[in-house]
């Protein structure tokens, strides 16, 4: 086989093989203590909310921001994939930036995807950005629910759905309460 041919064959079965394995992805990784927020699928929190991410971004079109109070970074997702990068250590997952249909959508702007992505903070050993924060840039807000159809390569920890508006003062994420849903795992249904 000529060179070409053998290199146009290779590219070929590495497009068909690799990118579908990167339509969800992260290199964020949880710390052992914090495994009980894995889904029934051994998916982490983090690995969950590149999943939820798809019914708005398709595979690859995602903006994510962190934050460390004094300065932020926007994270550009270059792979076909919705990608969850990690977070450096006292920084947070930020909500959507602008109120337009591409930053404010149904996707970002949930108490599930919320609680997920601040779970995969959390389990980094970064901080959590209060719901209200979170949510100023949110045209629209669903308390409780996923409003989009969920992805079927994931499923969403019952504890995702707890209230964050008022389990506590500062409305956050509540790690206790989770843990101690954690052991009903999964809700798939909106």
């Amino acid at each position: 086989m000529a060179p070409t041919s053998m290199f146009l064959t290779l590219s070929f079965l590495f497009a068909v093989e690799i990118l579908p394995a990167w339509a969800q992805n992260t290199t964020a990784k949880c710390r052992s203590e914090f495994d009980w927020m894995t889904n029934s699928l051994g998916q982490s929190p983090c690995l969950v909310t590149a999943w939820l991410w798809t019914p708005c971004y398709g595979t690859g079109n995602g903006i994510l921001i962190i934050s460390s109070g004094l300065s932020s970074m926007a994270l550009t997702s270059v792979l076909p994939a919705t990608f969850v990068p990690p977070v450096p250590t006292n920084w947070v997952y930020q909500g959507p930036l602008a109120k337009d249909p591409f930053d404010s959508t149904p996707c970002d702007c949930n108490t599930v995807l919320y609680s997920t992505m601040a779970a995969c903070g959390i389990c980094q050993g970064a901080g959590i950005e209060p719901w209200p924060t979170y949510t100023v840039n949110c045209t629209q807000v669903y308390n409780g629910t996923f409003p989009e159809s969920v992805p079927g390569g994931t499923a969403i920890p019952a504890w995702a759905f707890l209230d964050v508006t008022g389990i506590q003062r500062n409305s956050t994420f509540n790690v206790k309460a989770a843990k101690a849903l954690a052991e009903q795992g999964d809700r798939a249904d909106p």
